[in-house]
Formats: structure tokens, sequence, C-alpha cells
């Protein structure tokens, strides 16, 4: 699987101190929610998005998440990552909004080649 991006990164980053999120993730017949502070965890030639202590976490193609768009759904902020037009997974903040220095990351993730 790819790496993250330095952009990437950099959100992941922000998101960290941003306190519990609520990752949904699903596809028709299978949904998934874990609710905790996300973080990234470099092990070996691998980039993991853990939740917690890391006895969750998700193991992503970064290549494939290309933009995060914000949003609102049922009064919570939420940030949507796309591959394309297809919905990888979503981030739910519990409370409140999420803080300039996430919203200002947004938009494009990957480099577009030329």
């Amino acid at each position: 699987m790819a790496r993250i991006s330095e952009r990437q990164k950099v959100l992941f980053e922000a998101l960290a101190e941003v306190g519990p999120l609520s990752l949904a993730i699903g596809h028709p017949g299978v949904t998934a929610h874990i609710v905790d502070r996300c973080s990234i965890t470099s092990e070996g030639n691998e980039d993991r998005l853990d939740f917690g202590d890391g006895t969750h976490h998700l193991h992503i193609d970064w290549s494939r998440v290309k933009r995060a768009d914000l949003g609102v759904h049922e009064g919570r902020a939420v940030l949507t990552f796309l591959d394309g037009n297809q919905v990888l997974f979503r981030l739910y903040k519990p409370e409140g909004d999420y803080p300039p220095a996430v919203v200002g990351l947004l938009g494009d993730l990957v480099p577009t080649p030329y």
C-alpha cells in the first residue's frame, strides 16, 4: 500500500489534536463506527490510522485518499475522505466545529500528476 503524503500527514496530525472523533466506514450491508482520538503510526513500510491506543486501527492505501471535504450531517461537523466520487470513510466531530487548523488543510490531499 502507498505511504501517507506530506499533506495527508499534516492533516491527520492536526486531527490528532481535536480530541475524540467518530469514524464511520461502510458499504451496503456492512458498517463500522469507532469513537476515540486518532493518530498516525508508522511501522515498517506502512502508515496506519490508529484510534486510542492503536488496538483499533485502519490499514489504508493512502494513494486513494485523494480529497477531504467538510460538511454537516445531523447537526455534527463531518469530514468526508474521497477517492474521486467514492466515499472511503468519514470522521464526525461529536461536538462543535472542526478548528481552522484542520479546515485550512482540506481539499486535495495527493499531488495531481501532470
